[in-house]
């Protein structure tokens, strides 16, 4: 069937739905963004990790909005439904689609 979760990515899921963080909360990711949900109800990268794979790509900025995680879009997901899609299992890669002040852009992270 359906797509594999990783069991980090399942328990940290887990989590968030435990402790009922849907609003709010940001979302740490293992491309090493900080996702966040802005009053629209759009999620904009809060800040980078240093020297994690967004930060390395040069092609992720706080601020940008994330559009879609794999071509599927994210908006109105849950945290707890965005959080598997980004952490993704380990060595795997993920391309996110951003929108900044220069328009749309998608970005392969690994």
């Amino acid at each position: 069937g359906g797509k594999q979760v990783g069991p980090l990515a399942g328990k940290i899921a887990e989590d968030l739905r435990a402790k009922g963080e849907t609003q709010g909360a940001p979302v740490l990711c293992g491309l090493g963004v900080t996702l966040k949900l802005d009053s629209q109800g759009q999620y904009y990268v809060k800040r980078m990790e240093r020297g994690g794979p967004a930060e390395r790509s040069a092609q992720v900025k706080a601020g940008d909005k994330l559009l879609a995680v794999n071509g599927l879009a994210v908006s109105g997901l849950e945290y707890a439904q965005l959080a598997p899609l980004v952490l993704g299992p380990d060595g795997s890669s993920v391309s996110l689609t951003l929108r900044d002040a220069k328009g749309v852009h998608t970005v392969e992270l690994q």
